[in-house]
């Protein structure tokens, strides 16, 4: 493991004595903030309040942030934070985390595993593709990866480099997808085709957020042992199947079981048990059954599910045939690339990407960046089965689930930024073999001394 260690620009006067050059940096960034707000006149009043806050969630929750970065896509939508904020909720919450590694994450050192700089190839296609002059969606896909999915990476690198952090953001993760599961049930009518979203977002976002709460209660179930989280558990089980249902999303749902069945595999193998007991099968079937039994869930998203065990697929499951197809004979006769956004240019019915994240990079970027995004996750998933062979708990079973949930999604729907969360993700398990072998090695005890010579 390479370790890069960044010196603080903000480390506290008082402890250094004068006042350095980061801190002479501070001021002059904090007098062009004052600027910004003195032309955001109308807003100060909800600056005034909504700044000590802020400072204080990236001093104290830096965890908390990023996942709400990463989750911004879900709830952007909501018409009432068009009021409040003059710009995009992702960009705010990327200028919110770019604050959390400042104050937090950098004063931390980064950790940057080998496997990191497979990375390279990829950024280095989509800048290469952007300076080709790309079409007006490949230009905006460019900057948005090499600002927001970039951030997110080193996030995940300066962040999550411990375990009490990593804990944090899956708790902080499964929170958040709770509350907005709760906040999109509580306003049914909020619907997409029938498919209940988050006030007009999508509702694959949705499903997949859904799936992360329902991983995260059926771990809960398993490991708990005391009443009352055994019944808060049931509770998130109950929202998350009723939210994943009712957004009508397959993808999120065939991810989420692959990756119990693969997480239950591995760990029977190694430990003799599994989080897919009898018990928690039952309790989610009974759930699902009088879901759709009371009639809670809508025509439109029964039906969709209904067809993947039917001869006709539906139009979607079709368009996804021709739109990889398309892209494999575009990525065999462009060994290069089309550059970054050249798919949308052979875009069926205004499907601009080819909605598989291996296809798109090989299609648009070229066969070295897929080839480095290929190893990555072979790398990467090593190290999945690795951390679930090492330690039975809820913390691996979870950050595995995550990964392989992520990966699964990102090969039937999304485009590279859609896919952040998984790029967020994707260097997790080498972060957490990392405590995992730091958690060993304090374990073990030193080795005694060596007698000296001629000792009896």
């Amino acid at each position: 493991m390479s370790r890069v260690v960044l010196a603080n620009p903000l480390s506290p006067p008082w402890r250094e004595g004068d006042l350095p050059s980061g801190w002479r940096a501070a001021a002059l960034l904090a007098c062009a903030l004052a600027g910004l707000a003195a032309s955001l006149a109308p807003m100060l009043p909800l600056l005034v309040i909504l700044g000590p806050i802020v400072v204080v969630a990236a001093l104290r929750a830096p965890e908390t942030v990023f996942v709400l970065f990463l989750t911004a896509g879900v709830y952007k939508q909501d018409p009432r934070l068009a009021v409040l904020l003059p710009v995009d909720v992702t960009v705010l919450m990327g200028g919110w985390l770019a604050l959390a590694l400042v104050l937090r994450g950098v004063r931390r050192g980064l950790h940057v595993p080998p496997a990191a700089w497979l990375l390279l190839p990829l950024v280095a296609a989509v800048l290469f593709g952007l300076a080709r002059g790309p079409v007006p969606y490949g230009a905006e896909k460019a900057v948005r990866f090499c600002t927001l999915t970039l951030l997110a990476i080193v996030a995940s690198l300066a962040l999550l480099r411990d375990r009490a952090a990593q804990r944090k953001f899956f708790l902080a993760l499964a929170v958040v997808a709770v509350l907005l599961g709760i906040y999109a049930a509580q306003s049914p009518d909020a619907t997409t085709e029938g498919r209940l979203t988050l006030q007009g977002s999508s509702p694959i976002s949705l499903g997949r957020l859904a799936a992360v709460a329902l991983a995260f209660g059926w771990l809960q179930y398993h490991f708990q042992r005391r009443a009352f989280e055994r019944v808060a558990a049931l509770g998130v089980l109950a929202l998350s199947s009723y939210c994943v249902l009712a957004s009508g999303s397959r993808g999120p749902v065939l991810s989420f079981l692959a990756s119990m069945m693969l997480v239950a595999i591995v760990s029977f193998r190694r430990h003799g048990k599994s989080p897919v007991s009898l018990r928690v099968v039952l309790v989610v079937g009974v759930f699902a059954a009088v879901i759709v039994a009371v009639g809670l869930i809508p025509a439109m998203p029964l039906q969709r599910f209904q067809l993947l065990v039917s001869e006709n697929k539906g139009t979607s499951i079709f368009l996804r045939g021709v739109l990889f197809a398309t892209a494999w004979k575009l990525m065999l006769t462009h060994p290069l690339g089309l550059g970054i956004g050249g798919f949308s240019k052979y875009a069926v019915l205004d499907l601009r990407y080819p909605h598989n994240l291996f296809l798109e990079v090989g299609s648009e970027l070229g066969w070295l960046p897929l080839a480095a995004l290929v190893v990555l996750v072979i790398w990467s998933l090593r190290c999945v089965v690795q951390a679930l062979q090492a330690e039975y708990s809820w913390t691996a079973q979870f950050m595995a689930i995550v990964v392989l949930t992520a990966l699964l999604n990102s090969m039937v729907t999304g485009d590279l930024n859609d896919n952040r969360i998984l790029f967020a993700c994707l260097l997790l398990p080498f972060l957490f073999r990392r405590t995992q072998a730091q958690a060993v090695d304090a374990s073990v005890p030193p080795a005694r001394a060596a007698a000296p010579p001629g000792a009896a």
